[in-house]
């Protein structure tokens, strides 16, 4: 998995290893964490203080975006179902920032992470076929995921009802990105 930290300038890798994270300019590493199992995605905070990392056995990760650092670890939402895909939601100012989680199982794991603290705040109807990919919309309020049947969804985050589901795709969806102004996916 690779993401870009736009407030650091650091490419950051998820491998089976561990994060590591590397100076743009030069592809210097800066640091490296260990994991002892697969890193399946990073996603990297909006102001650069934190990464979030999902791992094959279920792990979710905080780490400080600074220096790798672990802030919090904790076991996602039931044991060993391996996490597919992490995002953050643009910054919220003075509510902390939403991040998800996607899990192979179909299950969305919402969480709010303010001053090194995680809070689980719930979960997202769970869906048939595995998380592939996650993307916050612009400004926040809509949550658009890929699965590995090839189906995109659209969940508004407030009322936690499914908008939309595209089914154009016939395999895996492996990326999502929204555009800057929200009106493409």
């Amino acid at each position: 998995s690779l993401a870009f930290a736009p407030a650091s300038g650091a490419l950051i890798a998820g491998s089976k290893t561990g994060v590591t994270s590397y100076e743009a300019g030069h592809l210097q590493q800066a640091w490296q964490t260990a994991t002892q199992t697969a890193v399946r995605d990073v996603a990297p905070s909006g102001d650069g203080q934190h990464l979030l990392a999902g791992l094959d056995d279920g792990t979710l990760l905080l780490l400080d975006g600074r220096d790798g650092a672990l802030v919090e670890s904790w076991p996602g939402y039931s044991g060993d179902i391996g996490v597919e895909a992490v995002a953050w939601s643009p910054d919220q100012a003075g509510t902390g920032s939403l991040a998800a989680a996607g899990f192979v199982d179909g299950h969305i794991l919402l969480l709010r992470i303010a001053e090194e603290a995680v809070e689980t705040i719930g979960g997202l109807p769970r869906q048939e076929s595995g998380i592939s990919a996650l993307a916050f919309n612009p400004d926040g309020r809509i949550l658009a995921t890929g699965n590995n049947s090839g189906e995109l969804h659209l969940i508004d985050l407030e009322s936690q009802l499914l908008l939309a589901t595209f089914a154009d795709h016939s395999n895996r969806i492996e990326d999502i990105a929204w555009s800057p102004d929200g009106a493409r996916l």
